[in-house]
């Protein structure tokens, strides 16, 4: 399935099996994609959905690599018999509920070099294989959610920057304990990182998260997903914070568009522009809001304002 748009449909895909999906569109659904299994979803734009992939059943023995998956509900929902399933170089943010759900008691997943920000709850790892390995999240980029990982299962976190999560930066749901060390937290004050973690000293029927030693970016990202930096240069958007007015200014002489949403990603404003666009914000309260825009069909830049 290649170069293909799929919109404002209940289901965008349903019970998609060892097929190709490659360089699609999946926007403004219900569910995107339904189901996967032992399928390979790859350059593609999950977007603006209920639930952007697996809503109806588990993804299973699926690859998604080098997806865009951001402004749904719900990013990727792994369900009850997900199994040997791998998640790489994915942008996942701005997912109101959670950006990735990990169910289940299948063989292990992997979470690899990955950005998750901005969501609702960044990552859920709540499943615990049966038989081998657990699973791994590894060299991702967990940050700005408002929590950043609920741990009920058994994986392998290292090696990922979890940094500035409003709520906490992780949080365990069980009262077994687990270990979450030689992780990056942006700060090396041990007293900091517990603070930010919520478990058994918080609430006695937890387990206890054992976060030392600490990483400090031997093997933690630095970056993230590798993005087009000279188009990231072309989009200025100002003043942050704002009042009555923010101005957005491209330096490409060809249209873009820029979307403006509310903290639980409502759309609230859209237009297409040249050059410099001048907005009128009189009409919006105080507080955090979110921006996207888009050079055709490509999205160059994601951000988060405050007006004042």
């Amino acid at each position: 399935i290649d170069s293909c748009i799929f919109n404002f449909n209940t289901m965008g895909m349903n019970s998609i099996n060892n097929c190709l999906i490659n360089f699609c569109t999946i926007a403004n659904n219900i569910n995107g994609i339904g189901s996967l299994t032992g399928s390979s979803l790859i350059n593609s734009v999950i977007d603006s959905n209920q639930t952007g992939v697996g809503g109806v059943s588990s993804v299973d023995g699926t690859e998604i690599t080098n997806c865009s998956i951001c402004y749904n509900q719900t990013g990727i929902n792994c369900g009850q018999s997900l199994n040997r399933n791998s998640i790489q170089n994915c942008v996942i943010n701005y997912n109101v509920i959670n950006g990735l759900e990990i169910y289940g008691d299948g063989s292990a997943d992997t979470i690899i070099n990955c950005e998750i920000k901005f969501n609702g709850v960044g990552f859920i790892a709540a499943a615990c294989p049966n038989n081998g390995p657990p699973g791994m999240a590894t060299h991702n980029i967990i940050e700005n959610n408002s929590t950043g990982i609920k741990v009920s299962g058994c994986f392998n976190i290292y090696c990922n920057s979890i940094c500035n999560n409003m709520v906490y930066n992780l949080e365990n749901l069980v009262s077994f304990d687990s270990n979450v060390s030689n992780n990056e937290w942006c700060t090396t004050d041990s007293l900091t990182i517990a603070n930010s973690i919520y478990d058994g000293y918080d609430n006695a029927s937890l387990g206890i998260i054992t976060f030392l030693p600490i990483d400090t970016f031997q093997c933690s990202p630095a970056t993230g997903i590798t993005y087009n930096t000279e188009d990231l240069k072309l989009v200025n958007i100002f003043p942050n914070p704002f009042t009555d007015k923010l101005t957005v200014s491209i330096n490409k002489i060809e249209i873009a568009e820029i979307t403006i949403y509310d903290i639980a990603l409502r759309k609230l404003f859209q237009k297409d522009f040249t050059g410099e666009l001048e907005i009128n914000t009189e009409q919006l309260t105080k507080g955090v809001y979110f921006y996207k825009v888009i050079n055709k069909n490509d999205t160059i830049k994601t951000g988060k304002i405050v007006k004042d």
